[in-house]
């Protein structure tokens, strides 16, 4: 039974689950095409264009899974804006909403808490983020909550469809990213600690067990027939310091608080608003947990163990734990919260029982609250760098000439989306005095680079020490990718007025020295 609302009707709650699925779309589909696409978002549409089989055979070099990329495929059609390429990790970003809140009215058998947890991920920016980028990760939340909401039904209601579903959406989930692996754990826990309870009837437990490892048979299966299995197993291996990886740094449990104190900041535990989500969190994990037990327990299980063994994976690596592998606990995080919300609600209703719109008020105060601060923390959580590829090219494409020689690392890909009609001769960077004489030869270069994908570790060095040591004209993005132009003859002083009378589309600016 649901906890009855005081106050709002059926109608209302339908109500207010449509506003907050209408705030979700506009917060995701408003501001897709504002920002470039990065290299990471570039090469998925790259790999999607390849079609079938080739696609099968390159996606095996990225160690990827191939559901994102597949829906993308089907997508292709919209176009090759950046609106059109996102617009899926968009849409199942906002379906992600609206199954929220019937998860958490389910979890906690309260509508209150499954519309708190809804309307805070509806605003909550690192999910905004990754439904605005054109990766799988959006996908994989979606899948994985789909599987936890399936799991807790046909645990604990013995529902044949819901175990249905729980297996298409660990498939689905398998197949779109490789720590889908990570949460069958709690899964398992729960399907064991009920088993636990239903000893004195075998053939319901058994039956239980075999529900479950059925589902989670076929999606491992389903990696066995993936042509690239070979490749991502030893991908694998090294993010899980089972093989060499000499350019990492040797595991170190002192890396551990840091590669954690990650995985706070993405879900806004820092700080003064830090204490306040932390507090309603512990709230409604005990509210939880003293109203129902095994749902406290998969919860907490499922917030916790899949990212700390991700975090312990990425120790190896010294670097901190990755925003997208987070994502996937992100709305269990808010069952909790809002349940902890709804906890204060609760407490203020046994107060003051003879005012029946205390509890949905103070609901509602509490939500406001908590969007309030989330929408002043989204501002500094986007100041995150990512390439805008988009300006550079446009400048080069804009002010090259058809003989000059233009360097663009991951030219491919790039100029595939921003440039597919340039008639300019192109080719990667090699060696410095490869690309020396053929800059010599043309009488001027462009360098089109970017510190985080860099165009060859070994020769970038050396290449922009001899632009900037030679004078050439640089321009600048605030999201750190960088357009040299450089001429045969001209001293830097003449170069830089060159570059001065140039247009630069934002965000580049050119490098006053």
């Amino acid at each position: 039974m649901l906890t009855p609302h005081r106050a709002l009707s059926g109608k209302v709650v339908r109500s207010l689950v449509f506003l907050i699925i209408l705030t979700a779309a506009l917060s995701r589909l408003g501001p897709l095409h504002t920002k470039s696409l990065w290299l990471d978002e570039i090469t998925q549409v790259s790999v999607a264009q390849l079609g079938i089989p080739l696609f099968f055979w390159q996606l095996a070099f990225y160690s990827g899974v191939p559901l994102g990329y597949l829906v993308q495929m089907l997508l292709l059609g919209l176009g090759l804006s950046e609106y059109a390429l996102r617009f899926h990790a968009a849409w199942f970003g906002i379906l992600t909403v609206p199954l929220l809140y019937v998860t958490g009215r389910t979890l906690s058998r309260s509508a209150t808490t499954g519309l708190i947890a809804a309307a805070l991920l509806a605003l909550f920016p690192l999910h905004i983020q990754y439904s605005q980028e054109a990766r799988p990760y959006a996908l994989f939340c979606f899948l994985e909550l789909i599987a936890f909401y399936c799991a807790w039904r046909g645990i604990t209601e013995n529902n044949r469809l819901a175990w249905w579903g729980y297996a298409l959406a660990t498939i689905g989930a398998f197949n779109t990213h490789y720590f889908a692996a990570l949460f069958v754990v709690p899964v398992a826990l729960l399907v064991a600690g009920r088993a636990v309870q239903l000893r004195a009837t075998p053939r319901l437990a058994l039956t239980l067990i075999a529900r479950f490892l059925a589902g989670v048979v076929v999606a491992i299966f389903t990696w066995t027939l993936m042509p690239w299995l070979g490749i991502a197993w030893i991908s694998g291996q090294r993010v899980l310091g089972l093989a060499p990886a000499p350019d990492w740094p040797a595991p170190s449990l002192a890396s551990l608080p840091a590669t954690l104190y990650g995985l706070r900041a993405q879900l806004l535990l820092t700080g003064r608003f830090g204490w306040l989500m932390g507090g309603l969190l512990l709230l409604g994990l005990v509210r939880l947990a003293r109203r129902q037990p095994a749902a406290a327990a998969f919860s907490a299980t499922w917030f916790i163990v899949p990212p700390l063994v991700a975090a312990i994976a990425f120790m190896q690596r010294g670097i901190p734990l990755e925003p997208r592998f987070v994502l996937p606990i992100l709305p269990v995080y808010l069952i909790l919260v809002a349940e902890g919300g709804t906890a204060v609600a609760d407490a203020a209703q046994m107060i003051f029982p003879r005012f029946r719109r205390v509890e949905p008020a103070l609901a509602l105060a509490v939500t406001i609250v908590l969007l309030f601060f989330i929408g002043a923390r989204t501002r500094a959580y986007y100041a995150w760098p990512k390439e805008s590829w988009r300006e550079a090219v446009r400048l080069v494409v804009r002010y090259a000439g058809a003989d000059d020689a233009i360097l663009v690392p991951h030219m491919e890909e790039v100029l595939g989306i921003y440039a597919p009609s340039i008639q300019h001769t192109l080719w990667e960077p090699k060696m410095l005095p490869e690309i020396q004489n053929v800059a010599r030869q043309r009488g001027r270069l462009w360098l089109v680079w970017s510190p985080y994908n860099e165009m060859g570790a070994q020769n970038a060095d050396a290449v922009l020490d001899w632009l900037r040591e030679d004078g050439a004209a640089e321009f600048v993005g605030k999201n750190g990718i960088r357009v040299f132009f450089w001429q045969s003859g001209l001293s830097p002083g003449e170069m830089q007025g060159i570059a001065a009378s140039l247009s630069a589309p934002s965000p580049l600016r050119l490098v006053n020295r």
